[in-house]
């Protein structure tokens, strides 16, 4: 069991100790992101406990001889469904191919990581050079 396990497991014994109830959550936390068309940025959706503070943290490996850079971190609210969304820059990574990675993380616990490779800004429009 984790800390944070063991903390929440101490906390409700605590709080039944004292009559009083205690709700958790067990929703998992998910991610999704995609590119937001137009534009270099992410769309970034998906699931935590209701209610609770969801961190969104973006780093990007530019090139293998270069480490790792920090894109940001945001916090955002899941809503009383569960959902969470919210868009985000690359900057400054617009070098294509380039791989992004998304860690969201929940403040009633869990966290979910995904990758996406950053591409054109307008996927399946011609780009003619005359």
């Amino acid at each position: 069991m984790t800390n944070r396990g063991v903390v929440k497991t101490f906390m409700i014994a605590a709080l039944a100790l004292l009559g009083a109830t205690a709700i958790v959550s067990a929703q998992a936390v998910t991610v999704v992101a995609s590119q937001q068309n137009g534009a270099e940025a992410l769309v970034i959706s998906g699931n935590a406990p209701a209610r609770s503070p969801v961190r969104v943290s973006l780093s990007a490996q530019l090139s293998p001889d270069l480490p790792v850079v920090d894109l940001g971190t945001t916090e955002v609210e899941a809503g009383s469904n569960g959902r969470y969304a919210t868009t985000r820059t690359i900057a400054p990574d617009y070098g294509r191919g380039s791989m992004i990675t998304v860690r969201v993380s929940s403040a009633a616990g869990g966290d979910a990581t995904t990758t996406w490779v950053v591409g054109a800004p307008n996927p399946g429009v011609p780009a003619e050079i005359q």
